[in-house]
């Protein structure tokens, strides 16, 4: 009787060793599908984001390079008005003449023509 006992066991562990594979196959059959969709979602989004850091790296070029333009072309103006500030100091001996002094000096204008 202990060998029908001991065949009795060694096939209950063959058993419960085969209901294991099975369980497991069956659970990796269920949600093999939705791993890999999960999976592929998520590669998917990584791509979309490491193209939207790439543009936003170009845009970031271009935008330094539109500010150094605007910083160049800022200096230049500055450069202007200094230079337009200059030639009216010589003309007239300052930046513009007092009121009485405009005012006497359209008199003589008229004056004149």
């Amino acid at each position: 009787m202990s060998t029908l006992l001991q065949e009795a066991i060694v096939d209950a562990n063959a058993l419960r060793e085969a209901a294991l594979k099975n369980a497991e196959a069956s659970v990796i059959e269920k949600y093999s599908t939705e791993v890999q969709t999960e999976v592929q979602s998520y590669a998917s989004d990584i791509k979309k984001r490491e193209r939207f850091i790439q543009e936003a790296g170009v845009q970031m070029q271009k935008s330094q390079q539109y500010m150094q333009v605007s910083q160049q072309q800022y200096g230049l103006s500055g450069q202007y008005y200094q230079k337009a500030v200059s030639e009216l100091q010589s003309i007239t001996g300052a930046l513009s003449a007092p009121p009485q002094q405009q005012k006497g000096q359209r008199q003589e204008e008229r004056k004149s023509s």
